[in-house]
């Protein structure tokens, strides 16, 4: 996988839009292809379990060739996940996701909002990453997101 540095200068983020922002949940690049141009979802959003549904490899270089592949497609964002059995390989692919901003969009990176998923979410964010706050699935979860001061927060709101 390459690695990607860019000056913050040079990042040039989607604007800002407040309130409530759609994302399309898949790892499937024709579903992206097909819904992506309805111009509903802001963007791409994935993890682990989407990525295995659809027959992707949860690797590196994998989630490098669809960040790509979500450009072509149109996506204003893509939200991936990381993932690991430990805190630091949470941290390790996280920082390496947020890496692949500089292929030319905006890479935020999806953090579990668990104990451990807390504690690399902030050492991630202290390191400049944009973050997504995921499985949120109560109240307090929700607070502990705009307490964390994160970018996004992804409830599951069939469980809030």
């Amino acid at each position: 996988m390459d690695l990607f540095e860019m000056a913050d200068e040079e990042l040039e983020l989607p604007e800002h839009q407040p309130g409530m922002q759609l994302y399309l949940d898949s790892a499937n690049p024709s579903e992206w292809d097909r819904f992506l141009p309805l111009g509903i979802f802001r963007g791409v959003t994935t993890n682990p379990v989407l990525l295995e549904r659809a027959g992707q490899a949860c690797t590196l270089d994998n989630l490098e060739r669809l960040t790509r592949r979500s450009i072509e497609s149109g996506c204003g964002e893509i939200h991936l996940q990381t993932w690991g059995k430990t805190a630091a390989e949470m941290f390790n692919n996280g920082s390496q996701l947020a890496l692949m901003a500089g292929l030319g969009t905006a890479v935020l990176v999806k953090v579990p909002a668990t104990e451990m998923g807390f504690s690399v979410a902030e050492k991630l964010a202290a390191s400049g990453c944009r973050i997504t706050l995921t499985g949120i699935f109560n109240p307090g979860q929700v607070l502990l997101a705009a307490g964390f001061d994160a970018d996004y927060a992804a409830p599951y709101l069939g469980r809030l």
